[in-house]
């Protein structure tokens, strides 16, 4: 007697599958985020280009208003008549330079990336917003005077400037200076001989904090280049005005001819960027974003980070049920294996789960199969599922149940529940497993409830018991008040009439004699006399009609036999006799006398003439003539030495050497004609008989005939 606590098997099946399946799945999450890492740099990748290039065409925007702006301002102050005025020399100096400070200030007001204005007259000098009125010797701009030389006519052009504004403290001998990178848009007269200009000075830090991204990294990483390669905007000040062709990523970015785009770059260091440039057509320039890749990367790392995190905290906190759980089922399992050494006689009553004082009440039931297209395996599993819902529907919180395995498919409930209370509950999930399941409960159990003492007795009776109930009422629930000792009483009835029955094929006295003997089974009500008389009847069938089982049973005789000898109840019994009962009536019809040559004679005229059916096989032969398939195939053999499907695929290539010989027909034809399926099949069946290939049959047939 072995104990099987189906909760507690369960549990433990469940932790020894779930735990090491939870650990694969995390280290396979954890592989798996690693292993498509790429794949989500590459969406992510993807994302930023896209959301970076959507800001540079917003940078871009504000770069051509400026441009925009730039232009129509200038055109508009080369038209103030205030600014003409001093310009062409029209008024008093004095007054002019009070009037043109009002106006260029309030244009330096309206736009905050203007740095300063400079209007330029050969014959009155220098006024700017900057320094006020100078003179003929311009002093705050260090390089305005050279980069006014440097050109001869008007431009609508933005250049980039490196200048230093010095401006004097008044009345302190302090000189303020500041180093400045600008964009200058100039006017300059017509003429060869510089006479005047108007020169506006635009801020490079001032229009870079207007139109760089107010992100902490994104206004760090923007870069400015126009078309001579040179740095127009760069997060480095120094850099202003610096060619980028020294740069190794830039002169990377540079050679690229697509007027948008990006890509990655990595620097001798190891270090990665993503590169992401757009181009302002109108202004010939370049706008570049240089984005580390480990902002790329950054969510893939949390990912990971997160994705291990969670493994751990999962892992640490299933281990930690695992080690509580395993623990209340190793203390159950330690009383349930006491309660079996018990039931078995090898342990006292002391080291019982149960007090001594208190009686306990016995059930002792089987679990049927009532679907018979399940195999073993799946009914075992089915079984297994069935007993743990049994068990948690049978079982009472706070309670001390017992579900003990006995054996195949019969077990015994132990438990404090009062009996009454308890067979309504084994009714109510009678109903419900054959629902689920398919399976049936056939239980006998104790009307009152025995001392701890009485178990082992009282639970041989009720198996015994069990085993009656369920040969002749399967699927009942029975309360026993009396128990008695079943024993075996009278002797088994006799076989003589089925002995003689099997020997003669004498059905009617087959039939009789099994009938009587059922009777005789039933009226005994024994367990024991019913597995002693299958047993007994199993072995004369055996003797005397093995080969005909071989043929009509699947898996043959010794299948048959190991069935009979598992029967349980009288049903499968009847069903498995009906077999034995067939062959007797058929035996004589079906015998191997009656099987003459004539039949094998028209057995094999029926191949040849339907030989060029593909579909001609052993089981059409027997269908034909109306006999069992294995029947045939045996007697065939018998008689003639062979089988038939070897007469069939001989007839065939019979009738291909003939066609061969005696026509000109086509090899594919002459397939067809014999019978075979394919022409794969034929070329390769003809060929490894002969020797040869069709063809080269038919070749050398014709040079022999010809000789």
């Amino acid at each position: 007697m072995r104990s099987r606590r189906i909760r507690s098997k369960v549990l433990s099946r469940f932790i020894s599958i779930v735990f090491p399946i939870s650990a694969i799945s995390c280290m396979l999450l954890l592989v798996l985020s690693f292993l498509f890492s790429h794949a989500f740099a590459i969406k992510a990748e993807k994302l930023l280009t896209d959301s970076y290039t959507s800001n540079l065409d917003m940078i871009g925007l504000q770069y051509k208003q400026i441009w925009l702006n730039s232009v129509s301002l200038s055109s508009q102050l080369l038209k103030d008549p205030h600014v003409q005025d001093y310009l062409y020399n029209r008024k008093d100096l004095e007054q002019t330079i009070s009037e043109v400070k009002t106006v260029l200030e309030a244009v330096i007001e309206r736009n905050t990336y203007f740095h300063s204005i400079y209007l330029y007259n050969a014959e009155n000098g220098y006024l700017s917003t900057y320094a006020g009125y100078e003179g003929k010797t311009v002093s705050s701009d260090a390089n305005l005077q050279d980069y006014l030389s440097s050109g001869s006519e008007r431009t609508t052009s933005l250049d980039k400037r490196k200048t230093t504004f010095v401006l004097p403290e008044p009345d302190s001998e302090i000189t303020k200076s500041e180093e400045c990178n600008i964009l200058s848009f100039v006017n300059l007269s017509d003429k060869t001989e510089l006479k005047n200009a108007l020169v506006v000075n635009i801020s490079e830090s001032a229009m870079r904090k207007l139109v760089s991204p107010k992100d902490k990294d994104g206004s760090q990483n923007f870069y400015l280049i126009d078309s001579d390669l040179f740095y127009l905007s760069n997060p480095k000040a120094e850099k202003y005005a610096e060619s980028s062709i020294n740069d190794p990523l830039f002169a990377e970015i540079n050679q690229q001819k697509a007027f948008q785009g990006s890509l990655i770059l990595k620097e001798k260091d190891g270090k990665k960027y993503l590169a992401i440039w757009k181009d302002l057509k109108e202004m010939r320039w370049r706008m570049v974003y240089m984005i580390p890749y480990q902002k790329v990367t950054e969510s893939i790392q949390a990912l990971q980070r997160n994705l291990i995190v969670f493994s751990v905290l999962f892992l640490f906190l299933f281990l930690l049920v695992l080690i509580y759980r395993s623990n209340r089922m190793e203390k159950r399992q330690i009383l349930e294996r006491k309660l079996m050494a018990f039931l078995k006689g090898e342990a006292k009553q002391k080291s019982l789960p149960f007090q001594p004082i208190q009686d306990v009440s016995l059930v002792v039931l089987r679990l049927g199969n009532k679907n018979e297209d399940l195999d073993y395996g799946d009914e075992q599993y089915i079984e297994a599922r069935g007993c743990k819902w049994l068990y948690n529907y049978l079982w009472e919180p706070n309670q001390r149940d017992y579900l003990i395995h006995l054996e195949k498919s019969t077990y015994c409930f132990v438990t404090y529940q009062k009996p009454i209370e308890l067979n309504a509950k084994i009714i109510d999930a009678n109903a419900l497993l054959i629902k689920k399941f398919g399976f049936d409960i056939t239980s006998v159990m104790l009307t009152n409830q025995v001392t701890l003492d009485e178990l082992p007795i009282n639970l041989q009776k009720l198996r015994k018991k069990l085993k009656v109930l369920n040969l002749r009422m399967r699927g009942s629930m029975l309360l026993d008040c009396e128990m008695t000792q079943y024993e075996m009483i009278g002797n088994l009835p006799d076989t003589t009439l089925l002995k003689q029955a099997l020997q003669n094929c004498d059905y009617p006295q087959y039939e009789k004699a099994y009938e009587t003997i059922l009777e005789t089974l039933y009226l005994q009500d024994s367990y024991e006399h019913f597995k002693a008389m299958v047993f007994t009847m199993a072995l004369l069938v055996q003797k005397y009609l093995s080969t005909q089982l071989d043929l009509l049973y699947f898996g043959g005789s010794v299948a048959w036999f190991n069935e009979v000898l598992a029967c349980e109840e009288y049903s499968q019994l009847n069903e498995l006799f009906l077999i034995v009962g067939r062959i007797v009536q058929d035996k004589t019809r079906f015998a191997p006398k009656d099987f003459q040559k004539e039949t094998v004679k028209n057995i094999q005229g029926f191949i040849n003439e339907t030989l060029h059916d593909k579909n001609l096989t052993t089981a059409m032969v027997a269908e034909w003539f109306n006999l069992p398939v294995n029947y045939v195939r045996a007697q065939y053999k018998q008689h003639t030495g062979t089988t038939i499907y070897k007469t069939i695929s001989s007839a065939r290539l019979d009738t291909v050497i003939r066609l061969l010989e005696e026509t000109e027909l086509g090899l594919n034809t002459i397939r067809k004609k014999a019978g075979f399926v394919n022409f794969s099949y034929f070329y390769a069946y003809f060929k490894n008989e002969k020797g040869m290939s069709p063809q080269q049959y038919r070749s050398l047939y014709k040079k022999a005939k010809n000789q």
